[in-house]
């Protein structure tokens, strides 16, 4: 398994820190950190050339590269742009030598309610057939993973083993954390959905009284805080994970606090993973 860490986070603790960008890509490869997750709308602010030498100089390989984009529209416009969009995330996923896309594949516009929500799903299996078949060839996994919005189409169980068993070849990313905000259990998810797991997005939420927290469904609020503080089951989800020896892709640290972002929780939550990981990584 590889440890990796979504790039966001090395320029947040870059100025958190007082830092310059090699300064903190430096540091996270001392925590053990080998690849990065990157968000497309940030890839795209530097050539891609310059993005990819500059994360070779630090010994960092790109394990997946994100992307929201309006998949369930009913506009057919706006759709076929979508897909198009997804075509360069792919194209410029293989330039990256990154193994996955992760399709966020709502950007809220496009879903009108809980009552739009089986339209919504069945515009969006059609849109991954079509994604999946373009990234095979180039020997790139396209995921989708489990989202926080209840009216979302991927943000449950059983609407994820639906879409799974539809796209042949589609692959899960699995994010620990978003199923504590629809009022679902992670280790039965991870179960379920094991089969489809390409990917792993680890996350831990702490209950919060904070407004800025995110809403869940049963009306508390997260905020995002240090590996092994929260409510998340991450030692039971990484025991199982190790356990079944399935799973041998990337680790990465997605540290979503929504307020009070702290440097220091990165080098612990990386402390963390490396302790319940031990053998494991590479």
């Amino acid at each position: 398994m590889k440890l990796s860490i979504f790039t966001q986070h090395i320029w947040d603790m870059a100025r958190s820190r007082g830092w310059t960008k090699d300064q903190a890509m430096d540091h996270v490869t001392g925590l053990g950190i080998s690849g990065v997750e990157i968000t497309y709308t940030e890839f795209q602010q530097t050539p891609k050339e310059d993005y990819k030498a500059m994360l070779e100089r630090h010994g960092l390989n790109t394990v997946c590269i994100h992307r929201l984009v309006p998949l369930a529209s009913n506009d057919e416009e706006i759709f076929q742009k979508a897909l198009a969009d997804c075509r360069s995330l792919i194209d410029d996923a293989s330039y990256m030598g990154a193994p996955n896309v992760l399709i966020v594949a709502s950007d809220g516009s496009d879903i009108a309610g809980k009552a739009d929500k089986e339209r919504a799903k069945e515009r969006i299996i059609h849109g991954l057939r079509e994604l999946v078949s373009y990234g095979m060839p180039l020997g790139i996994h396209v995921t989708l993973e489990n989202f926080s919005v209840p009216h979302y189409p991927f943000s449950y169980i059983d609407d994820l083993e639906s879409i799974y068993q539809a796209v042949p070849g589609l692959g899960y990313t699995l994010d620990a954390g978003n199923f504590t905000c629809v009022g679902e259990d992670v280790l039965e998810a991870y179960q379920r959905l094991k089969p489809y797991m390409v990917h792993f997005h680890v996350k831990e939420w702490a209950y919060t009284d904070n407004p800025a927290g995110i809403h869940c469904t049963d009306g508390k609020l997260v905020n995002g805080v240090a590996y092994g503080t929260g409510v998340v089951p991450l030692r039971e989800l990484i025991r199982q994970i190790r356990a079944d020896g399935r799973y041998t892709g990337a680790i990465v640290l997605e540290h979503n606090a929504v307020f009070d972002f702290s440097a220091d929780d990165i080098d612990r939550s990386a402390a963390f993973l490396r302790d319940q990981l031990r053998d494991q990584l590479r």
